[in-house]
C-alpha cells in the first residue's frame, strides 16, 4: 500500500458525517492555537506560541536556509 493510501486510512473520513467535501479532518486556527499552547506548557516554553509564528519560523529556517525564495 503506498504512504499516500496509509495516511488517508489513518486520518480520512470515511464514515461519511463530514459534509465538507475534504479527505483529510481540518483543525481551526484557533483549536491549533489552543494545542500549541499546550505544547509550549508541557515543554516549559515561556513564548507565546501561535500558528502565525510556526509558518514565519518554518520559513526562515526551513525555507530560506535551503535557499527557496
Amino acid at each position: 500500500m503506498q504512504v499516500a493510501e496509509q495516511i488517508l486510512d489513518k486520518y480520512g473520513v470515511c464514515d461519511g458525517t463530514d459534509n465538507t467535501g475534504r479527505l483529510l479532518p481540518v483543525v481551526s486556527n484557533e483549536k491549533l492555537n489552543l494545542y500549541l499552547k499546550e505544547i509550549a506548557a508541557l515543554s516549559n516554553i515561556e513564548k507565546r506560541l501561535t500558528f502565525h509564528l510556526s509558518s514565519h519560523t518554518f520559513a526562515t529556517t526551513v525555507t530560506l536556509a535551503n535557499g527557496v525564495p
